[in-house]
């Protein structure tokens, strides 16, 4: 192979590395790209960027950035969806910090511009003022901090990861590593808390492996047909639950996997989709009185402001996509179906019956759904009377890239 002389690259062995050709003059992203390893792909663009190319401008990376939140493509992989891992530390750290300054900065121009917190000179005098609306501004103090404590708990709260304590190849760390991908303060990573849910998957876990190593060893003697094969994820090497999938950016199995939302920095399943649920809730109802607020500000002030009107008019945007989120997932709820499925119902072959009609064997009328989601437990994830129901075992997904891990192990075992 040559390589490709860059006077930047010349001077550093990673960008030697990553700039050398095939006959074919492509780079390892380059067959990244032609492989469509999207995780890959995005790990060799972050060296190039790194080692390759020149450092780009404050205004560069920030068109980048734009262009990554415009992207479709680069969404499905945020979330979890595609058919590659994402590398670890890949999420995207940008849209949780955006949306937790978004509402930070939503509390503080409620305190300083509509009730004249901080300032002397408004304190007196000031007609637009909303000092007489003390209702209003209980019924936004309450839903601000609903917000953050429904947005702390979905970030704290297990999702249900199974095989939550292995540690990654490439991690020397050696402890839990989390679905969570933003660390804070008050969040250091450090894992899940070992509480009821993580002690329930620790044991579904064990028993998911044992099985997952009964069924290998079968295989070398009877490896039963497509429509008989038993779903395993060679990753965490465990039986895959009913409802359950790998999720590309936590890296690991999650029961009822929703996805992974990048604007709350974890993964979305069976027991924090209720905070995450709550949290969309919360968020309308701050929006909604901080809206309120803004049009009585507007409607008493005697001089047009115009950053008042801007400030209250970016924040007032939010509303739409958040309201539709909720109002979706209010949907989801009512007929006990998580994104993943609705998404790809056509994967799984337990929402169709033998004439190939859709079929939730899941739902069990509204009441009962908005309460198992509310308060999970196995059967939110178990059939009674399916194959292998004590663990959930049972769904089967369409997927060719399945197939090539299962014969890809068969090979290592035989």
């Amino acid at each position: 192979s040559k390589v490709n002389k860059s006077s930047w690259a010349s001077f550093h062995l990673p960008g030697k590395l990553l700039a050398m050709m095939d006959k074919e003059e492509k780079t390892p992203r380059d067959l990244a790209i032609k492989k469509k390893k999207l995780g890959c792909e995005l790990l060799l663009l972050e060296y190039e960027e790194q080692y390759v190319l020149p450092k780009r401008s404050l205004f560069s990376r920030l068109g980048k950035t734009c262009r990554d939140l415009c992207s479709i493509r680069s969404w499905k992989s945020w979330m979890g969806m595609t058919g590659n891992d994402l590398p670890i530390g890949q999420s995207p750290t940008f849209p949780f910090y955006w949306m937790t300054s978004h509402i930070l900065l939503g509390g503080i121009f409620y305190a300083t511009e509509f009730v004249g917190l901080g300032g002397r000179g408004r304190l007196v005098g000031d007609d637009s003022l909303l000092w007489d609306k003390i209702g209003l501004h209980l019924f936004f103090v309450v839903a601000w901090f609903a917000t953050w404590g429904n947005l702390y708990y979905v970030y704290k709260t297990n999702p249900g990861v199974l095989d939550a304590t292995r540690s990654d190849s490439n991690n020397n760390n050696s402890s839990s590593y989390p679905a969570a991908t933003c660390q804070l303060i008050c969040c250091n990573g450090g894992g899940y808390a070992k509480d009821k849910v993580s002690l329930e998957m620790d044991s579904v876990t064990k028993e998911l492996r044992r099985q997952y190593d009964d069924i290998i060893e079968s295989y070398s003697t009877d490896f039963p047909s497509q429509e008989k094969r038993v779903p395993l994820c060679h990753t965490c090497r465990i039986v895959k639950p009913l409802r359950s999938k790998h999720c590309r950016v936590a890296r690991r199995c999650v029961l009822v996997f929703d996805h992974h939302c990048p604007f709350v920095g974890t993964t979305v399943g069976l027991y924090n989709y209720i905070y995450f649920y709550l949290f969309l809730v919360s968020f309308c109802l701050m929006e909604g009185g901080f809206i309120t607020a803004w049009i009585m500000f507007m409607k008493r002030s005697k001089e047009f402001p115009k950053g008042a009107f801007l400030m209250g008019g970016y924040m007032a945007v939010y509303l739409v996509p958040v309201a539709f989120m909720a109002f979706y997932h209010t949907t989801l709820i009512s007929n006990n179906i998580s994104t993943n499925e609705q998404m790809n119902a056509r994967k799984y072959r337990y929402f169709w019956d033998e004439g190939g009609r859709f079929r939730n064997p899941f739902n069990q009328g509204k009441i009962r759904n908005v309460l198992q989601r509310c308060w999970p437990d196995r059967s939110s994830y178990e059939l009674v009377g399916h194959q292998s129901s004590r663990v959930g075992v049972g769904e089967v997904e369409l997927m060719s890239r399945d197939d090539e891990e299962r014969q890809s192990m068969l090979s290592n075992v035989v």
